[in-house]
């Protein structure tokens, strides 16, 4: 029972760090330097601030703390994707950029992803992170495919067909 309670908690909370919606960043009368402008797939980006002004960085997706790869430039994004759109007002503004992003992740990385307030996760040392990922498989989507191991939580994109498997840290 205490297994099922921890690997549902862990579930919502994956699940609300990867597929938590959409950030956005408003700007008016200006036009930010924000790297999703000129992003392209396979790209990836750390995003900063909260879901309602966000900005984004472009970074190498070797480095360590890069959180999210770019999977789509405009278009739909996967249910368990986020979506980051810049939206910009004011005469003259340039069109809106929407990419849609998953986890940059590989067996091992940590992420912290904050249960209480939205926005975006962070890929950290797992000394300061709470999910941990134990296995990322592509061509499938389905959780069943995870581990079989107690508390780990499976969060497949049906669109890119790719499963990232968690757990608690």
């Amino acid at each position: 029972m205490l297994g099922g309670v921890l690997r549902k908690g862990v579930g919502v909370l994956v699940a609300a760090g990867i597929a938590g919606g959409g950030y956005s960043y408003f700007g008016k009368d200006d036009v930010p330097d924000d790297a999703a402008r000129s992003a392209q797939i396979g790209d990836c980006l750390n995003l900063t601030g909260t879901s309602f002004n966000a900005a984004s960085e472009a970074i190498s997706c070797d480095d360590p703390g890069a959180t999210y790869l770019v999977t789509a430039t405009g278009g739909t994004c996967d249910k368990h994707e986020d979506e980051y759109t810049v939206t910009y007002t004011g005469v003259g503004a340039p069109s809106d950029v929407k990419v849609c992003l998953t986890v940059n992740a590989k067996k091992g990385d940590c992420f912290f992803v904050n249960p209480t307030m939205p926005g975006p996760m962070k890929k950290l040392p797992c000394k300061r992170s709470n999910v941990k990922v134990v296995a990322v498989k592509h061509k499938t989507a389905n959780p069943k495919a995870c581990p079989k191991k107690k508390d780990v939580y499976g969060v497949g994109n049906k669109t890119r067909g790719q499963l990232v498997c968690f757990t608690r840290v």
